[in-house]
This record gives C-alpha cells, structure tokens and sequence, in this order.
C-alpha cells in the first residue's frame, strides 16, 4: 500500500488545505466566540479576562487565526465547567487545558493522552457556528479498534474517529466512518512513518468499502503536531503540520468543519442511498435525452458484477453491478434488470455517450461513403470488407453494427474534483522509509502480491493512470465521478465456462474491433472484462465495451511525438507499450523473412545468427497505441484463457511466468510474444488443448511479431500510422481464428474454466533483475449466476466437444 500510495501524496499550507479541502471554513466570528465561552482565567478559576495572548506567528495565516478577533473587553464569570477546555495561562497565551506543554514519548501513553481530545470535540459539538446544524457525527475515541467491512480479510484498526454515534458503541463500521484518525507519541522516523500508513490505510479500506464515497478525510498527530489529510480520486493532499498547543483554534476550526458539514461535503454522495442489507440505491438525475427530461432514474444494486478492491485511492475505479429498474428509491419492485458501471474520468474526458456517439457517426460515414469498396483499406480487408458493409444497413438510429456495442440507457456526469492548491508541491517518503531505506524496501517489495482486499486472488491489476517511469512524478488532474447504465447484461470472457466458448466469444469480438479500426479509431484498453458474451439465440455474439480510453488514431500532436501512456490492464497490456520499447530492436532483420509457423526456437536462432546485420538500435520516437496493439491484446486474453483459468499445474506455472501483477514486462512475456512459443505450449496445455491451440498461438504470435517488424523496418511516423497498413493484420488473425475453429480436434472446446480463482499460487517465481513498479488496482470479477441472465456452461457443448456447427459467416457475426 506504501509504495502504490506515496506517489499520490502532495503538501500544502494548513490555509490551503482550509480553503480547498475542509467541508467548509468556520469563520473567525464563531471560533472567537467558543474561544471566549470556554475561556478560564490565568489561575484557572472563575474571573474576567481583559488580554489578547501574544501569539507566536507560523505563518500570516495562523497569527491571524490565533489572535484576530478576540474581545479585549469581555467580561464574563464562567463556572468551573464552561470553563473545562480553553485556558489563559500565565504568559497570556490561550491554550487547551489538555494539551500546555510540549508531548514527548516519556509522557503518559497515546491512548491516555489523545483521548482528551474528547472533551475538546464534545464542547465543539455544543458550539453555535453561524447558519450551520450540528449534524449526526460525533467524535469517539476507540484505540486500536478494527474496522468491520464487506472485504474480506481486511485487519485495519485506528484510534479516533468521526462517525455516526452508534459505530463506536458496538461494531465499528467502514460505512459509518466519516473521518480517521491517528495518533502517537514517538517520533522517530519509523514510528511517524507507521502512524501515517495506519491512518492511510484505513482510509483506503472506506474509499473501497463504502460506495457511496467520493473523498475522505484523515487526521494524524504525532506528539502535538497535527496534519489534515484529504484523499479523493485525484490523488491525496496532506497540509503542513500544526501544534495542537500553540494554534489551538486551528483544530477548532477543524473539529467545527466536521461537525457541521453535510453529508455530501464530507464526501457521501447524495445520489446513492446505502440499504440495511448492504446493497445500494443509485439516482441517476434527470437526463438530457429527450424522452427522458425531468425524470429521475434509480437502480437497485443486486451484486457486483465488477469491482477494484485497490491499495491505492487515485485512479478511474471503475465498478460494475448488476442492477434493478426501479420506479422510485423506495420501491421494491423490479421493472427489469440492467448493468449499471462507475467510473471516474479525467476533467476533460468524453464520457462513455459522448465517445460512442463519435465512434458509431465515424463508422457509419465510412460505410456509407459512396467509394468506400474503391478504398485502400475496404481493399486491404479483403473477404472481411462486404461482411463489414454489411453490418451497416438502414438509417444511422438502427445500423445493425451496434448490436455489437453496448446500449446506453442512461448516464450522469459529476462534478469535478478540487484543483491542487497553487502553493501545493510533491511530498516524498510520507509513507515510505527515508531515502537510504527506499532501495531496500523497493526490493523487498518488487514481488507482485495480491492486495489484502482480494487476498488468495489473481486477478488481472489495471493501470488506472498513465505511469511515468519514475513513480515519485506522477502527475494528477481534477476528476469527474461517471455513471452510465447499460441495458444488455452480459458475460466478460473471463467468466465464461470453457474454452470453445471464449474462443468464439474472441472471434465475435473481432468484428466490433474490425470496424472500429475502419473508422480509425483503436480501443487502448481491451482486456478478459471488456469483451463480452451475449447470448443471441443459440451462438454467442462479442461485444466490446469500455471505450473511455479509445479515441480516433493517430490522435493529437503531442501525443504522437511522446508516445502513449500506460493504459489498460496490465496482463494484457501490449507489450510495446508495456515495456516502452519497439519491437523492431527485438528483432534483427533475419526475423523479418517468413518464418514458417512450426519452426523451432533453435532454426529462428540459425537463421537470426546467420544474418550479417546488427540489431535495429535506433531511438524509437514515442510508442503510439496503435491498431495492431488492440489485436494484440487479444493474443494476451486468448493466452491467458487457455493457461491461468485452467485447472492443470504446467498451464499454471507457464501462466505465472507471463503473467505479472506489475507495470513493466516479464521475461517470460517478452519471451511468448517474441520467440518461438511451441514447444512451450506443448508443455503447458492441458492434452486435449494441445492441438489445434499450439498451432494457433504460434500463427498469431508470428503474424503479429512480422507485421511489427515489416512496419517498423524503415521506421518513421508515416509507416507506423498509416491505417492501410493494418488491414492485412486482421486479415491473418482472421485466418488463424477460421483455422482453430475449422479444425478436426474439437476436445479442446469443451475444456472447464476455473471461475474463482484463475492463476492459482504456486512457488514463488525467480526475481526479475529489475524492479517493478507496484501493482495498480486488483480486479475481482463475478460471473453472472441467476436463472434470468445467460451463464455459458458446459451443457452448450455438442457431445463431441464442439459448441453448435456453424458456418463461417454466422461464426462471425451471430445470427439475426
């Protein structure tokens, strides 16, 4: 959690923080006026009190707030007990009657020390702020107690809290926490570190746990220095410290911020209602579209279809639930199911309508252009052309191609987060070892491991965010929360039953891809659970979906001169833009020969050695995310299909190797794409998937490994985004799927898909030499169970293995 969240951190001033993060600012009218209502004289007994305190500044901002305000003429006899938190003490300055002098660990315990925090809240919650009502909240202190979630295995503890009063009476509850806190006494680097990542940690459980939130607070204390933190989907912000005992006001101001915030301004989203039995209502406001004005929508989550449990809190987060139609939130009656996905998108992204109604205009004018069969890439397509055109008959509203994508019912766009304060700047090591200790850490942790949300999983990780190479620069935009509601309820293809079905689900899915790349459009983000199976009749029919990275190709300027950044998930990342590197230096200029399909690893070495050129070494310019790469990330889904879901201890161990819950490429993975990979799969394939499939990952392992070496042999911008060029690609991963599916063998199809738990640990691998970034955002995907939603199984199987006969046509684009 350490290493994947100290990137996030930033630092600002305590009058940033104030202004940009706290649910409100309390004004110095109603802090002066607690000040003096809980005020006891300098002998601590009942008497006027006539003196400002002389202050030590910290800042304009705090001798502002220590000292401005303040009546010089008050004259008020307190009794002994309004008079329990706020003294004047002999030097004049005013002071918590707790907290006088400097904490160090040679004073009493944490425990006994901070819970006289509570006596301070308590008389803040009985405080008068000007147009505000106390609300619900209440703070409590409960040392060392765990939180209790609906993820499993999750042991956070903390020591405060502001929570709904009954959280702390029994069960402390992550939906019932509004803000943590963290407190110790020592403060030697290690311990500070600790308080830190308790208080972060917890934070990140909430942020997982609780759907409803959009941002959190926490608050640390280390001796009497005290730091505000903000987490939100951006990144998080954390303020500069300030002493409890000389800038008193400042946590009262800060206690009065919670205390009397809404809700929503402590980050509890108004539009989602959390039941008693822990499922959800979401309100998605009226919509713009024209049958819908006015007319709010709410859906009823029946379980999670999707969903990130990550160790780290910046990022989209995307999480899918399979949901009700509801007439209003307090009905019960269900008027039809849908699958309803959140999200967070960068400030200026297209959201998921506005992208797909640019993708489906771009495809229908491409087909519908008058000379489209006379243009290069209708040509280069081949047979797949009029099969294409096909799928783009009638008016625009009801062209058949957009079975193949999935219909939007409803969405909603949020507000934008906070922009960083202008005085704000990078924090380092606030959650991890100072820098002589980081080398150590960073080795200790290079071994990808399940986050303790998906503990005993192996899920695919996503990068939410582009990743730089140095994860300490990592660069952060205001966010926007996306909603959107899908009316088809599909099956990802990594929770279909066997191989035959995902097969043909990946060949399906091919023709949505097809016409994207006509349209000049790549997808950036095709993965096991963004290709998805829905049942049309008796035949399976692909559809793509999550298209909020796809975009037009080349794109932008700046984009092609710098390259992509990492986008998608990392299993099936290609591996060009895994690594950073062309392919073309992987290869010399032997490769680039026809290599025939079954040729062992050691002739593909003769004929690379007895080649009198060197390897290509010449600086790539940035590596775009072109075409082929989406093609790619279908060899990567097929493979990982066929090895990590299936029960069988060699596909397993090869899967380990290729497979890595990290930001950078393996050994192994560079070596399945580049190498010759059949004597590999033949030890790895369970018996009956050893043929036709080794035969078909070696043919599309080296139509892929030529095409990238052919384009990129005489380098330049033109070769690599010149779209014609790609036409011939999907050509040949076209012929490699009619080979598989035209084959004799048919045992394969019917091979079981593990369900719970693909990737199964096994020994640990050997170190990579090089370090690994962290892993980003685990996924954990649910496959659909319900007698009323289609769960592919092996019953639609034929009784020689084969799923149903079909012809080449109907194989590719379903019935109708």
């Amino acid at each position: 959690m350490a290493l994947q969240m100290d990137p996030e951190f930033s630092i600002c001033s305590v009058e940033s923080f104030f202004a940009t993060y706290l649910p409100f600012s309390p004004s110095e009218k109603d802090v002066d006026a607690f000040m003096v209502s809980q005020r006891a004289s300098k002998k601590d007994n009942c008497a006027s009190v006539n003196q400002v305190p002389d202050l030590p500044a910290h800042g304009d901002y705090l001798q502002r707030h220590q000292t401005a305000g303040i009546p010089r003429n008050v004259n008020s006899t307190l009794t002994e007990e309004q008079a329990s938190v706020i003294i004047e003490n002999s030097n004049g300055q005013l002071l918590f009657r707790s907290f006088q002098t400097t904490l160090t660990p040679q004073h009493d315990t944490d425990i006994a020390i901070y819970q006289q925090l509570q006596e301070i809240a308590d008389a803040v919650s009985n405080a008068t702020v000007s147009h505000r009502s106390r609300n619900e909240l209440a703070f409590r202190c409960c040392p060392n107690k765990p939180i209790t979630s609906d993820i499993c295995g999750s042991s956070d503890q903390i020591d405060a809290c502001i929570s709904v009063g009954v959280a702390t009476e029994g069960k402390l509850e992550s939906h019932h926490i509004a803000v943590v806190f963290e407190f110790t006494l020592g403060n030697a680097p290690d311990v500070v570190i600790k308080n830190n990542q308790q208080a972060v940690s917890a934070s990140v459980l909430i942020m997982n746990d609780d759907v409803r939130r959009a941002f959190t607070f926490g608050v640390t204390i280390v001796c009497e220095q005290v730091r505000l933190i903000y987490h939100g989907r951006a990144g998080s912000v954390v303020s500069e410290p300030f002493s409890l005992i000389t800038d008193p006001r400042l946590l009262i101001g800060v206690f009065m911020a919670f205390l009397f915030a809404s809700k929503e301004e402590l980050g509890y989203d108004p539009n989602v209602t959390r039941l008693h039995d822990g499922q959800y209502v979401f309100r998605i406001p009226g919509s713009a579209q024209e049958d819908q004005v006015g007319r709010d929508q709410f859906y009823r989550t029946v379980r999670s279809l999707s969903v990130y449990w990550s160790n780290y809190i910046a990022g989209r987060h995307s999480r899918v639930w399979l949901v009700d139609i509801l007439e209003s939130p307090t009905s019960t009656k269900s008027r039809g199911r849908a699958v309803l996905k959140d999200v967070w998108l960068d400030e200026d992204a297209l959201t998921e309508r506005q992208i797909q109604d640019r993708l489906f205009r771009d495809i229908y004018d491409f087909w519908t252009d008058p000379m489209v069969e006379q243009s290069p890439i209708y040509k280069g397509l081949s047979y797949l052309g009029p099969e294409l055109k096909a799928l783009i008959n009638g008016p625009f509203e009801s062209a058949r191609f957009r079975d193949y994508f999935l219909h939007i019912e409803a969405d909603w766009l949020g507000r934008a987060s906070p922009k960083l304060p202008k005085d704000s700047s990078r924090i380092k090591f606030f959650l991890l070892p100072t820098s002589q200790e980081v080398k150590e850490f960073l080795r200790q942790s290079q071994t990808p491991s399940a986050s303790k949300s998906t503990a005993g999983t192996h899920r695919p990780v996503r990068s939410e965010v582009g990743v730089a190479n140095d994860p300490t620069t990592q660069h952060f935009t205001p966010r926007r929360q996306y909603r959107v509601v899908f009316k088809e309820i599909c099956t990802p293809v990594d929770a279909l039953a066997t191989l035959g079905e995902v097969f043909d689900t990946l060949e399906q899915a091919l023709t949505p891809l097809r016409l994207m790349f006509s349209a000049g459009w790549v997808h950036r983000d095709i993965s096991a659970g963004n290709i998805m199976a829905e049942k049309v009749g008796d035949t399976l029919r692909g559809k793509l979906c999550d298209l909020e990275y796809a975009r037009r190709f080349p794109g932008d300027p700046g984009i092609i001169a710098v390259g992509d950044a990492k986008t998608g998930t990392a299993y099936f990342m290609p591996l060009e833009i895994l690594s950073g590197i062309p392919l073309s230096q992987r290869f010399s200029g032997a490769y680039r020969q026809v290599v025939p399909h079954d040729a062992s690893r050691d002739e593909v070495k003769a004929r690379i050695d007895a080649t009198d050129g060197p390897q290509d070494s010449r600086p790539a310019a940035g590596i775009l995310h072109n075409f082929q790469h989406d093609l790619e990330c279908f060899f990567w889904v097929a493979v990982w299909n066929s090895t990590a879901r299936v029960d069988h201890e060699p596909s397993q161990e090869f899967a380990r190797k290729v497979f890595r819950n990290t930001m950078q490429a393996s050994a192994g993975r560079s070596e399945t794409l580049c190498q010759p990979v059949r004597s590999a799969m033949v030890k790895a394939l369970i018996g009956p998937a050893q043929e036709p499939l080794v035969t078909f990952f070696e043919r599309f392992r080296d139509t892929l490994c030529q095409q990238y070496s052919q384009r990129r042999e005489n380098y330049t911008d033109l070769n690599v985004t010149d779209r014609e060029a790609y036409a011939q690609t999907h050509v040949y991963v076209d012929q490699a799927f009619a080979k598989i599916g035209n084959s004799q063998s048919r045992g394969w199809r019917s091979v079981a898909l593990l369900q719970d738990q693909p990737m199964k640990p096994g020994l640990p691998a050997q170190p990579e030499q090089t370090i690994e970034p962290p892993a980003r955002a685990p996924i954990t995907k649910r496959p659909l169970q319900t007698d009323s939603e289609y769960v592919p199984s092996d019953n639609s199987s034929s009784a020689n293995g084969g799923s149903t006969s079909r012809s080449r046509s109907k194989a590719r684009h379903g019935r109708h």
